[in-house]
């Protein structure tokens, strides 16, 4: 016969039910606490392109700061750019002279400037961007640059630059008289300018062209000096030389007169004396003539006229001096061209887009920063790259619960 159960039996058999009930809620608590969520592997994906992009956007700058320290040396900017010796992304030096003219200030971040202009001579193929505090021009100008050397439109100005000097400014070409002689009834001509550069010149394209007139003087009186205009042609008429008023200025009486040989020594040696505020210089003026339009002739070029566009003409009629103007083309200008001072071109001024501008005082190691940071990125892809492995590999490993 069994014993009976006892108090002892009773609580041990609570226990262990009560046991494997807290077992029981544990496991269905373990059920609906939420799973941890695994980074999408798209995200790694994405690191590693954007960390690729970022590297491929500044290789240039990497490269250069491993560039060497000394800059290769170029020599004379017109030389450089005639011989192609310019190379994109190089440390270099080059001497040349700047082109004021041209020259031009962009405000950058922060405050900062730049004075960009382009070096004589180089037809509009090589610029310098000068770092500035202010817009104003450094107190001391130099003829040599060293720095960075990129193609212009690789930099982030270029628009902006190439928009505004399309737009405002032009750029003028000198030529040899000789070199448009041998070109004259030949347009559209591709011509060589004095700098050695060659540029193609439609026939309408208009040329100024500088001629001196031999035994012609500008003579100007101050008319601070001399109030009286009377006084002033009183004093021309004593020396017995033609003469003839030409325009008038607000400050100075002005006449033209013609002396020839000894006579013109006469003039110089009589008004030369700068105290008495009188001014005697050469004549010259400038003919207007379009390309297609010019002849040459005897060691001249045949002229159209172009009315206002010529200077006067004067000739010496009862002992003075009487200007007429060509009026049609019937009367054409025989110009020497001995007498031919210049003869200039301008066109708007056209950055070339292989050109190239020289980023003063940017020196390799300034770079640096570029490095470090594609060393950064270079850790960040290789341990996304990591991760994406291992979980390619072990993909099969985990099973559901």
């Amino acid at each position: 016969m069994a014993d009976p159960p006892t108090d002892h039996d009773e609580t041990a058999s609570r226990d262990e039910t009560a046991s494997d009930e807290a077992a029981s809620i544990d496991q269905d608590l373990q059920r609906l606490r939420p799973k941890k969520r695994r980074r999408s592997p798209l995200v790694g994906v994405a690191v590693i392109l954007l960390g690729a992009w970022l590297i491929g956007q500044t290789r240039e700058e990497v490269a250069y700061y491993f560039s060497p320290a000394q800059p290769i040396d170029l020599g004379d900017a017109p030389k450089a750019v005639a011989s192609g010796r310019l190379r994109h992304n190089t440390h270099v030096r080059v001497r040349g002279t700047p082109d004021r003219k041209h020259a031009i200030v962009i405000e950058g971040n922060f405050g900062s400037f730049k004075g960009v202009f382009p070096l004589v001579r180089t037809r509009a193929s090589l610029f310098v961007a000068q770092p500035r505090k202010n817009r104003q021009p450094p107190d001391k100008l130099t003829e040599s640059f060293a720095g960075r050397l990129v193609r212009f439109d690789s930099q982030s100005f270029f628009p902006q630059i190439f928009g505004y000097y399309s737009e405002k400014m032009t750029l003028t070409y000198e030529f040899d008289p000789r070199e448009i002689a041998k070109s004259a009834g030949h347009a559209p001509a591709r011509l060589r300018d004095r700098s050695g550069g060659e540029i193609e010149l439609p026939a309408d394209r208009g040329l100024f062209i500088s001629v001196a007139f031999p035994d012609e003087y500008r003579v100007q009186f101050d008319k601070l000096r001399h109030p009286r205009q009377e006084d002033a042609e009183r004093t021309l008429a004593e020396l017995g030389f033609p003469w003839a008023p030409i325009e008038e200025s607000r400050p100075f009486w002005a006449y033209l007169v013609r002396a020839e040989g000894e006579a013109a020594m006469k003039l110089i040696e009589r008004f030369g004396d700068l105290t008495q505020k009188i001014g005697v210089v050469p004549r010259s003026g400038t003919y207007v003539a379009r390309l297609g339009e010019i002849q040459a002739k005897d060691n001249s070029l045949l002229l159209r006229p172009a009315g206002a566009a010529f200077p006067d003409v004067y000739a010496v009629i009862d002992g003075k001096l009487v200007a007429h103007k060509p009026e049609t083309a019937d009367q054409p200008v025989l110009v020497p061209l001995a007498r031919i001072r210049s003869i200039d071109a301008s066109t708007p001024y056209r950055i070339p887009m292989d050109g190239f501008v020289l980023l003063e005082n940017d020196h390799p190691k300034s770079y640096g920063w570029f490095f470090a940071l594609d060393l950064v990125l270079g850790a960040i892809i290789l341990g996304n790259a990591v991760v994406l492995g291992l979980r390619w590999k072990n993909r099969g490993a985990r099973k559901p619960a």
